[in-house]
């Protein structure tokens, strides 16, 4: 069994000396700004419309002040459960899914019923049929 559940990076003792060095020139040079914010001030114009261009490759119309960007696969999962579903809700997802998302939902009041992926991902089908027999978000 291989525990792939916590991100660990391999170090010998180079990269400790190198992270060191990198910690003591920060503690030096770092911007207030990047200390005091947890996302840059402002986002980027350009990263938003790359975004746009991107979710028209999929199909998707959206325009650059409706996208939101994150920090991480985290804190993009919080901000779209926190804006479908009160604490309670029960919410679809696949049944094998990112590794913060069950105790994430946890956290927040929600329930999870994971639904059958294939090679395209969530089959429609499953949505669907969970949809009309319990009130999934």
């Amino acid at each position: 069994v291989i525990d792939l559940s916590i991100l660990k990076p391999v170090c010998e003792p180079m990269h400790l000396e190198k992270l060191k060095q990198a910690l003591g020139w920060l503690a030096e040079n770092l911007p207030s700004s990047s200390a005091l914010s947890f996302r840059p001030n402002m986002v980027f114009p350009r990263h938003r419309a790359v975004a746009v261009e991107w979710l028209k490759l999929c199909g998707l119309e959206a325009s650059p002040q409706n996208i939101s960007l994150t920090n991480g696969a985290t804190a993009g999962m919080t901000v779209a459960l926190m804006s479908v579903a009160p604490p309670g809700s029960t919410v679809a997802t696949e049944a094998i899914g990112h590794h913060t998302l069950v105790p994430l939902a946890r956290y927040l009041g929600f329930n999870l019923e994971g639904l059958p992926i294939d090679g395209n991902g969530l089959i429609p089908e499953a949505l669907d049929e969970a949809c009309r027999l319990s009130d999934i978000r």
